[in-house]
């Protein structure tokens, strides 16, 4: 069977007064730097972001069949 993989862009967290390394989704104009770096090493690929129902970023990866 082949396969499709949906990626979730997250940050860490830097609250104040101390960092929890809680990763947190961002939203699409957030997740930019993210997916870019990401098309930097795949090239070839489409990579479009779009929003999930609450808004917040999500790539969904082209279908890669098993063949």
């Amino acid at each position: 069977l082949g396969q499709q993989v949906v990626l979730y862009p997250v940050y860490t967290s830097s609250a104040s007064p101390a960092n929890n390394y809680q990763p947190y989704r961002v939203t699409p104009e957030e997740a930019e730097p993210v997916i870019d770096a990401i098309r930097f090493d795949y090239t070839d690929l489409e990579l479009p972001i779009t929003a999930d129902a609450d808004g917040l970023a999500m790539v969904v990866m082209p279908y890669l069949s098993a063949e």
